[in-house]
């Protein structure tokens, strides 16, 4: 679908017509039109007329769009319209990317509904500026590490759990009663940066642990990526879809593509039983550290799946 929407993007004329690309379904789809891409909905929520503008994209809603013959695909109505702007003529290849599948998961797993609460989620992930682009790589190959291990061996799909608060949220995964929160790391050994309070508090805290190596007989997070999208019985939420393309923007494309990594070891702790301070002195506080957890026994996940009762 990418491909044929580049050619496309390329190929139409440029007469003011709309050109469909690709239809998502029966209410969605990717049109062109005077070399920009657009997302057209119908109005399904009966959205009132209004424009809103920004640096990447512009939001039309209620608009009239007419059918040239009787047999087209999209009936003449009322839609809603996402036009993408591409920066001097051109759309960098990584945001177009990014810019389809979002769409195309809102089309699938929302029903095309709620079109401009989308819009501003997606206003949102394409102002996320870019840093610490090896670091966000390994943290968020060890976490989808996580998502994927915990349902091969539980057949329990925690995706919609992850980033509930966004990338910046206290825990990476919010359950109904406990929190997961993963720490990856390259070095040898099991030690681990920590912030204190994150972990060890009154909440019902498991850190795992994802020892992540370099490695050209690994994949590449993009691989992973794409593993985990297409994946038949997991990982199918919108939530997911919108997070993955969330961190997508804060590594390095480069760095996605070609950093061949593979997990050596995933470990899962309570935090109860490995918390090295069991009081802080008040006048402590942000206490970070690095904290070694070679000698800490692990727990089964089966276990811990079962009595956090996630099934």
């Amino acid at each position: 679908m990418i491909q044929s929407i580049k050619n496309a993007i390329i190929t139409t004329p440029e007469d003011g017509l709309l050109y469909l690309v690709n239809r998502l379904t029966d209410k969605a789809g990717f049109f062109v039109s005077n070399k920009h891409l657009l997302y057209v909905v119908s109005n399904l929520d009966g959205e009132s007329s209004q424009s809103i503008s920004t640096e990447f994209v512009n939001l039309n809603t209620n608009v009239d769009i007419h059918a040239f013959a009787e047999d087209q695909q999209f009936k003449s109505g009322k839609y809603n319209v996402l036009d993408y702007i591409p920066t001097d003529g051109y759309y960098n290849e990584v945001d177009l990317e990014s810019f389809i599948n979002l769409c195309s998961a809102h089309a699938v797993y929302m029903d095309s509904k709620e079109y401009v609460k989308f819009f501003y989620s997606l206003i949102n992930i394409f102002q996320i500026p870019t840093e610490q682009a090896y670091k966000n790589l390994i943290g968020l190959f060890g976490e989808l590490a996580v998502i994927k291990y915990i349902y091969k061996q539980t057949e329990v799909d925690v995706s919609s759990e992850w980033h509930k608060t966004g990338s910046k949220g206290k825990y990476d995964f919010v359950l109904s009663n406990c929190n997961l929160e993963v720490k990856s790391s390259v070095s040898e050994d099991k030690t681990v940066e920590v912030k204190h309070s994150q972990i060890f508090n009154n909440d019902n805290n498991y850190l795992i642990v994802v020892l992540i190596e370099k490695n050209n007989a690994g994949i590449s997070i993009n691989q992973l990526m794409q593993e985990l999208l297409t994946a038949p019985d997991y990982c199918n939420n919108f939530s997911f879809a919108i997070n993955l393309e969330k961190e997508r923007k804060r590594i390095s494309s480069n760095d996605a593509e070609n950093s061949l990594l593979s997990v050596k070891e995933i470990s899962v702790f309570h935090a109860d039983c490995i918390n090295p301070f069991m009081t802080v002195p008040d006048d402590v506080s942000s206490l970070s550290y690095r904290l070694d957890l070679s000698e800490k026994e692990p727990l089964d996940i089966v276990t811990v799946i079962n009595r956090i009762n996630c099934k």
